[in-house]
């Protein structure tokens, strides 16, 4: 139920993410299922959640009867003197029985209301519990993805610098056989290699993390051959600032459970104010017994009992501690008013982060694309401005590395947009927006 909906929601986006193109995984419905069964801090919460649906039938009982059977059996053995009486001394051994069915029916029990009431809360808030680790599941699984996504950007320009490098130095080698070139330009076209071997362990080395840590989401051994950023859909027509932080004050699972914690404290005060109400049970036994004999009586007696009446308690005096723990709830739900608030506040700063790093990305992106394109036109120059004579080895690296630079930042701006749009709709706690992404 609640989790089927949840779960045809969250593969809604990621779908529209284009996460299915995480290499072997099949499909996406693998690789959520997966991250469901093998994520520890997911799989926590969910048994929390589904435990939580046992406290609404536990408070229920409360209103059914109580049938209990008592029964016992001994073996009795007697010694009789008679004092002031003469008669002789006797010894006896008999055995004696019984037993006793007995019921108890709550009435009146304002404490057993209360219970109910606040169990009904405390499922509210695991269902608010859960949906938070849905979406926390989605974003920690995208986040890990499009890392590895900037981390592999990242080594791929390392590897085209490398290879532009071994270029250079093969040509300055050359040159220098030939004499037509001097010894320092073979030595700086040698010390680019070396550089660019550096950054590319550094960058092989992040995306290995990166590939690691979605190891330890889904349990899966992915690889980055088919991670790519085509296809992405970029979300447009963001609505205003304000309609995302009116909602986050509203729809924020993390305040939707502090507003069920607020009902649980609640419910504590008057759960404590019960200690001063009578309560009323209906109480009903019937029994058998065999007693004897006794020491005027030399024989056994089976007794057959029944009863059946009102039980009323009405409490008088029990040291304040019922007052005590009214001023202790009250005070408790002071505190609780104030972790609301302070949900609110936290899911409207989540959101206005997400929100302007949406913006922000959206214009880093635009740049990046006019800067690759600046760059790219650069390194056309600079590749023909070298074969005339004009530019020198240097040059062209670096006009070539600023391309890869403003490339492979552009993939991180992309990605930062999508991260930084789940982001946004997870701090509203809004789950049916995966087909959204493209209206």
């Amino acid at each position: 139920m609640l989790l089927a909906r949840l779960g045809s929601s969250l593969i809604l986006i990621l779908h529209a993410l284009v996460i299915s193109e995480i290499c072997q995984a099949e499909n996406l419905d693998q690789l959520l299922s997966a991250a469901r069964e093998h994520d520890n801090q997911y799989r926590a919460t969910k048994y929390q959640y589904q435990a939580s649906l046992a406290r609404v039938d536990q408070a229920k009982a409360a209103f059914f009867p109580i049938f209990s059977l008592n029964a016992n059996s001994n073996l009795n053995s007697q010694d009789i003197e008679y004092v002031g009486y003469d008669a002789p001394e006797r010894s006896q051994q008999f055995d004696t029985y019984g037993y006793s069915l007995q019921l108890n029916q709550p009435i009146f029990r304002f404490q057993n209301l209360v219970l109910f009431d606040q169990a009904e809360a405390q499922v509210a808030q695991a269902q608010a519990q859960m949906e938070q680790a849905e979406l926390d599941l989605v974003t920690r699984l995208a986040q890990a993805f499009y890392e590895a996504l900037q981390a592999k950007a990242a080594v791929s320009t390392a590897k085209d610098d490398y290879e532009l490098a071994q270029t250079q130095s093969k040509e300055a080698g050359i040159k220098y056989q030939h004499e037509s070139a001097a010894l320092n330009e073979k030595l700086e076209a040698d010390s680019r290699i070396q550089m660019t071997i550096a950054q590319e362990l550094e960058a092989s080395a992040e995306l290995d993390n990166k590939l690691f840590t979605l190891h330890q989401i889904t349990g899966l051994n992915l690889s980055a051959e088919n991670f790519s950023d085509e296809g992405i859909a970029l979300p447009y027509d963001l609505k205003p600032l304000s309609f995302w932080l009116q909602l986050a004050e509203t729809q924020s699972p993390n305040v939707l459970f502090q507003e069920a914690m607020r009902k649980v404290a609640a419910h504590e005060i008057d759960k404590a104010k019960s200690g001063h109400y009578p309560t009323m049970d209906l109480v009903a036994s019937y029994g058998t017994s065999k007693q004897g004999p006794s020491a005027s009586l030399s024989t056994a007696t089976m007794v057959n009992s029944a009863t059946i009446g009102l039980q009323v308690a009405v409490p008088i005096y029990s040291g304040g501690a019922v007052n005590a723990k009214i001023d202790e709830t009250a005070l408790l739900l002071q505190k609780a008013d104030e972790e609301l608030e302070a949900a609110r506040k936290q899911a409207k700063i989540q959101v206005f982060q997400a929100y302007k790093g949406i913006v922000s990305n959206q214009a880093q992106l635009q740049a990046y694309i006019q800067a690759s394109y600046a760059y790219q036109q650069s390194f056309k120059a600079s590749t023909q401005g070298y074969l005339a004579g004009t530019k020198t080895p240097s040059e062209v690296f670096k006009s070539r590395q600023q391309l890869s630079i403003a490339q492979r930042d552009g993939i991180r701006a992309k990605t930062n947009i999508l991260l930084n749009y789940i982001k946004l709709r997870a701090a509203i706690g809004d789950l049916n927006f995966g087909t959204k992404l493209r209206n």
